[in-house]
C-alpha cells in the first residue's frame, strides 16, 4: 500500500451515506493519504469531515457535481496554497490520529474513571 501512496498524486474519496443513513467514521484511507502528503478531495460525508476542512486540510466537493470534481482536479497545480494545505493535513493527523497520544488520553480517562466510580 505504501507504494500506491508514493505513486499517487491525489486521493479522491467519493463516499456517501448508505440509503438507510448508515455511515462510517473517518476512513483510514483518508488519514493515510494525508500522512503521505496527498491532497484529499472528498464528499461532505461526516467521517471525512472530521479531518477535511475545505481548503485547509483538503477539499470538499458535492456528491453529485462531476464538473466541480473535474474543475478542482484540473486546478490543483495552480493552487498556491496547496503545499500549506498538505502541511495542515499532516499536522491534523499528528494531532488527532496518533495511536500513542490517543491511547495515553484514553488510559488516563479510564484510570480517572476507575478512581472515582459513580454509584447507581
Amino acid at each position: 500500500m505504501e507504494l500506491a501512496y508514493r505513486d499517487a498524486d491525489i486521493l479522491l474519496f467519493t463516499g456517501k451515506p448508505a440509503p438507510n443513513g448508515d455511515r462510517d467514521g473517518l476512513p483510514n484511507v483518508i488519514a493515510e493519504a494525508m500522512t503521505h502528503g496527498l491532497p484529499v478531495l472528498t464528499t461532505p460525508i461526516a467521517g471525512a469531515l472530521e479531518a477535511i476542512t475545505d481548503q485547509h486540510t483538503g477539499f470538499v466537493l458535492p456528491y453529485d457535481n462531476a464538473n466541480a470534481w473535474a474543475d478542482r482536479i484540473q486546478s490543483l497545480p495552480t493552487i498556491q496554497s496547496l503545499d500549506q494545505i498538505r502541511r495542515n493535513a499532516k499536522v491534523w493527523i499528528e494531532e488527532n490520529f496518533n495511536i500513542r497520544k490517543n491511547g495515553r488520553q484514553l488510559a488516563n480517562l479510564l484510570i480517572k474513571a476507575a478512581q472515582n466510580p459513580t454509584r447507581p
